[in-house]
């Protein structure tokens, strides 16, 4: 065994990076992610496809906090980035 990072060879890696396969179906998981998505971007403030690079990959939707309460700091971020795997 040719150990690749910390204590796993290539077989061990591939199924820590294979989301899918920890699962036995997939596609109901993905239905709820694109159904809870569409229901966000339907009921809450959003400016989507906002650009931020030159590839029409580099898009993202922003969701503006509710304003403050007076004589408070500006509203929280929160920012959620998926990288992918």
């Amino acid at each position: 065994m040719v150990t690749l990072y910390r204590n796993f060879d290539r077989a061990e890696l591939d199924v820590q990076y294979n989301a899918r396969g920890t699962v036995p179906d997939i596609q109901p998981i993905l239905k709820k992610y694109a159904e809870d998505s569409a229901t966000a971007r339907r009921t809450l403030d959003c400016v989507l496809d906002v650009p931020f690079g030159d590839h029409a990959d580099e898009q993202l939707d922003i969701f503006p906090a509710a304003n403050p309460a007076p004589n408070t700091p500006g509203a929280p971020v929160f920012v959620f980035i998926h990288g992918g795997y």
